[in-house]
């Protein structure tokens, strides 16, 4: 929080925008460190308070460095961590079942007005233009 403060202050004197900052608490490995997740969310919750408009993000995969079946923890972790107020990370856009847990937590967060983006990508239809769906981000 002291880096992010320092951070602040730059940005304060530069006339940058907290809407306009993409902050990266960091995530540290949760073999080496238990509290990996909770100093995460703590930092993301006090930034967020502060800062209601600046954006969050993270390597999310670096929490499961060294663990086995990472995808596990990656996804709980990408839930936990958008609770908290994290609106963007690093991820493999070809993992569908992190791709469906996004949109799904977005709806859960109130982050998808009735659900409809979360319909929009799992309902079966057909596909028009290039078939590519909305970024479950920046909702």
């Amino acid at each position: 929080m002291q880096v992010f403060h320092g951070i602040m202050e730059k940005a304060k004197e530069y006339h940058i925008a907290p809407s306009r900052l993409h902050i990266d608490p960091l995530v540290v490995t949760l073999s080496t460190d238990q509290t990996a997740l909770t100093v995460f969310t703590e930092c993301c919750r006090q930034i967020k308070a502060e800062y209601p408009d600046i954006h969050i993000t993270s390597g999310l995969s670096n929490i499961s460095f060294g663990l086995p079946t990472r995808k596990n923890i990656n996804q709980a972790f990408m839930v936990l961590a958008m609770n908290a107020g994290m609106d963007s990370a690093i991820v493999d856009p070809t993992n569908k079942n992190m791709i469906g847990m996004i949109y799904a937590t977005n709806a859960l967060l109130e982050q998808d007005e009735y659900c409809l983006k979360y319909i929009e990508k799992f309902t079966d239809k057909k596909v028009d233009g290039d078939g590519e769906s909305p970024s479950p981000f920046f909702t």
